[in-house]
């Protein structure tokens, strides 16, 4: 009889423990959640896995922890019996959602989030124990339906060991493959880089795969999700480019790979976390330990009598280019109203117009000197790859225009910096000098690169002595101008045509600001670019009323209303300006690509290594080093690639067209042009499929016919 009862209460534990006996579930219209267990009893003290399980309906997914650029956050909460307790919930490699355009990260299909539990050593076998969770998600679709609910199960509790459920056994198995994971084989390195963040990839042994379709999962929604994500493939490591959000210490998330992190394909996964490496120099040095220059020879086989010499003749290229064009009106004016000087004073004018483009060049050049000794990876128009600057120019123009058209002026002045700064005064000839200065460094001329390679590759001594000669070259035409009392003589004498003449010459002012507008939406996108609209907008309202309500033939109660909202709206206007390039400088508004002219040329990006995979491919390279800043470079482009010649040639060679784009700082970029003894833009290489000859070195000003005669230089050497 013992016997018998003993075998009925043994069945009856058996068929409770096979039902896992009573569990509670969410049933919702677009999705099923339930809690489940990986073994059909447990023991006391014993740890066992359990996993809510997500079954949303087909078409529809719920999220991550991160759910991305929308949604929430999946949210799991266990409430367990007293002793109990839990480690922390496991979660699969998320996918890709676009909701409306935006970046979501989750899941579809059946999914297990598990965790593992154990349970205290005085439990009583042949007791029930209840688990709960309580659960919060979102469901979407081309709706998103938020749900919470709590799921429950209940357990027996037995001495003997557990057995395991089939079915959910091998779903949990298979759940795990597909966790990420940390391995020692590979070595994740991130660094801040502006408004990015770059991974450097590095595998430790050689049974790794290839790596392609990269994408990292932030855990602290650091990345911004919207924001496309570059891999790019080195001889000896990978770099992937995401677009930052925040900024903090260490980066902790999820970097996927779809063909898997080691040779079986698993996981897909790789957890890290990392440091963020924020010094200017740090991700320089790194590459630089893993990659040989490009090009080791030494660029500079000349003396400093030569470098002098070809800063000299740049310098007075450079007054022939068009980023000069705008201060010929103002310096033009400024020689009509000195006809009637004495020579004494016309002299003194070139000779202070010339000490404002000396004056400028030292800064200029001590500035740049300062920031490379300090490890900064820049060259000449560095301070063009600033968003701020750039914004800053562009509403000096617009103000200087607006001065020139007669909308506003201060007593007699002419440039607007104060009474004192009139274009007859000395402060006008220092300033008009200054300013040639500054709108001079998008362009370079000929005979000019070269001399600034090699001064910044020198000591700060080397380095001031060719910018000096640089800006000697520049300011001579008009220091010999005014010295040449013949010559001002034959110039119109002043009369009433100078106010129209002048407010003729506001309009190149208003062409450089557009200019200047565009290479600032190139540099950051179309919100930005819409901001710093409407501040120049603002500023010139500000004028207009200054101009209107502050003259002095007015009664002095407009004046003070006059000048109070001037200055008010000027401080409005100077806001948004400098908030469209501070949002730029945080990563708020993240820079898109740059929108440089095509010039109807597909253009591959630049890197070395794709230099070197297309010459094994058997094409020539065409390398072109710019930037949207860069008015010699699109005029370059332009010249090019408006021939029909050029592109039948292209089109013959199978020339593939390489862009190195520095409208955005690119220490690698920099980088590459210091190794051919360069450090300003344009400059233009084209590459042979002969993997073991130079390539060719075009000048600074293109044409076609020169284009056409490397081509054919290179095409001989190959046969």
């Amino acid at each position: 009889m013992r016997i018998l009862y003993k075998n009925i209460l043994f069945f009856a534990f058996v068929m409770a423990a096979s039902f896992s006996c009573f569990a509670k579930s969410i049933e919702e219209e677009s999705i099923r959640i339930e809690l489940v267990s990986e073994v059909k009893s447990i023991q006391p003290g014993q740890p066992f896995w359990v996993a809510v399980v997500f079954k949303p309906d087909p078409g529809w997914h719920f999220y991550w922890y991160n759910p991305g650029t929308a949604g929430l956050p999946t949210r799991i909460h266990f409430k367990l019996p007293s002793g109990f307790s839990h480690d922390l919930v496991q979660w699969p490699t998320p996918k890709i959602f676009e909701l409306n355009g935006l970046v979501n990260y989750g899941y579809e299909g059946e999914t297990l989030l598990m965790a593992e539990i154990t349970p205290p050593e005085d439990l009583t076998p042949g007791e029930f124990v209840t688990l709960k969770a309580n659960i919060d998600w979102v469901a979407c679709q081309d709706v998103c339906l938020p749900g919470a609910g709590t799921v429950s199960l209940k357990l027996p509790v037995s001495i003997e060991p557990p057995q395991w459920d089939n079915h959910w056994k091998t779903e949990f198995d298979r759940t795990r493959l597909l966790w990420p994971q940390m391995l020692d084989t590979w070595d994740v390195q991130a660094f801040l880089d502006g408004g990015f963040i770059d991974f450097i990839i590095r595998p430790l042994d050689d049974s790794h795969p290839n790596l392609s379709d990269l994408y990292y999962f932030d855990d602290w929604i650091m990345i911004n999700p919207n924001a496309p994500q570059e891999l790019t493939k080195h001889d000896t490591y990978y770099q992937l480019r995401v677009a930052h959000c925040a900024i903090e210490d260490q980066l902790q998330g999820v970097i996927y790979n779809a063909n898997g992190w080691t040779k079986e394909g698993i996981p897909t996964g790789l957890y890290v976390v990392v440091p963020l490496q924020k010094e200017d120099s740090a991700l320089l040095n790194t590459l630089q330990s893993l990659t040989a220059p490009p090009n080791p020879k030494a660029p500079f086989p000349f003396s400093i009598t030569t470098a002098i010499a070809f800063a000299f003749i740049g310098g007075l290229i450079l007054n022939l280019m068009p980023c000069v064009f705008p201060i010929l009106s103002i310096k033009a004016l400024g020689f009509i109203h000195q006809s009637n000087n004495s020579p004494a004073k016309a002299k003194l004018h070139g000779l202070v117009f010339g000490l404002g483009v000396l004056m400028s060049f030292w800064a200029l050049s001590g500035l740049l000197i300062a920031l490379r000794a300090a490890g900064e990876q820049i060259g000449w128009g560095f301070q063009l790859q600033s968003p701020l600057f750039v914004s800053i120019l562009a509403t000096l123009m617009i103000l200087i225009g607006l001065n020139l058209a007669g909308i506003f002026s201060f007593g007699t002045s002419f440039m607007g910096i104060g009474s004192r700064l009139s274009f007859s005064g000395y402060r006008g000839s220092f300033f008009s000098g200054v300013l040639a200065t500054v709108v001079a460094t998008p362009c370079t001329a000929p005979f000019m690169g070269t001399a600034l390679g090699y001064a910044l590759s020198k000591s700060a001594p080397i380095s001031l002595s060719v910018f000096t000669f640089l800006g000697m070259g520049m300011a001579l035409p008009y220091i010999i101008l005014s010295f040449s009392p013949k010559l001002i003589r034959k110039l119109p004498k002043p009369g009433a045509w100078m106010e129209s003449f002048k407010q003729a010459m506001s309009f190149p002012m208003f062409a450089t600001a557009l200019w200047l507008m565009w290479i600032f939406g190139s540099q950051t996108n179309i919100n930005s670019l819409a901001i710093l609209s409407f501040g120049l907008l603002t500023i010139a309202l500000a004028t207009w009323i200054y101009g209107r309500w502050c003259a002095l033939d007015r009664l002095l109660v407009v004046r003070k209303r006059g000048l109070f909202f001037s200055v008010l709206l000027g401080i409005l206007a100077l806001y948004m300006i400098y908030s469209a390039s501070e949002d730029y400088s945080n990563g708020e508004h993240l820079p898109q690509p740059s929108r440089e002219l095509n010039y109807g040329i597909e253009w591959t990006p630049y890197s070395q290594e794709m230099v070197q995979e297309l010459r094994k491919q058997g094409h020539y390279v065409f390398v072109d080093f710019t930037a949207a800043w860069c008015i010699t470079c699109q005029a370059n482009k332009k010249a090019i690639f408006s021939s029909d010649r050029v592109m039948e040639e292209f089109n013959r060679l199978n020339v593939v067209a390489v862009k190195a784009d520095w409208t955005r700082r690119d220490p690698l970029i920099t980088r590459t042009l210091e190794s051919f003894g360069r450090n300003s833009i344009p400059f233009t290489l084209i590459y042979s499929p002969d993997l073991k000859k130079d390539p060719i070195i075009l000048p600074t000003i293109l044409t076609p016919q020169i284009v056409l005669d490397a081509l054919e230089d290179l095409s001989a050497r190959k046969d």
